[in-house]
């Protein structure tokens, strides 16, 4: 049967349904995931909603982190390490 496009009730967003390319549209953007990503994560846990959200949030959270703390080795934090001084 169909996806009803009129039904945007609780119900509808129970479920993750990569054969509807409107639901994983709204799916990437409302989880900050690729397509890719998110279909590996629906085919380890299913097409639970809630279930992918755990899913992706345990495995982003790293990448998040990554991104909002910057690696010693890039430049300005190299530079920024030299103006903080500290005693031995």
């Amino acid at each position: 049967m169909a996806d009803d496009l009129t039904n945007r009730g609780a119900q509808d967003r129970s479920r993750i349904s990569m054969s509807e390319d409107h639901e994983v549209r709204y799916w990437t953007k409302e989880l900050g995931v690729t397509r890719e990503q998110l279909q590996r994560a629906v085919d380890k846990v299913g097409n639970s909603a809630a279930a992918v959200r755990k899913e992706l949030g345990s495995k982003l959270v790293p990448i998040l982190l990554a991104r909002l703390i910057p690696s010693t080795t890039e430049k300005g934090a190299e530079q920024s390490s030299r103006a903080l001084p500290y005693s031995r």
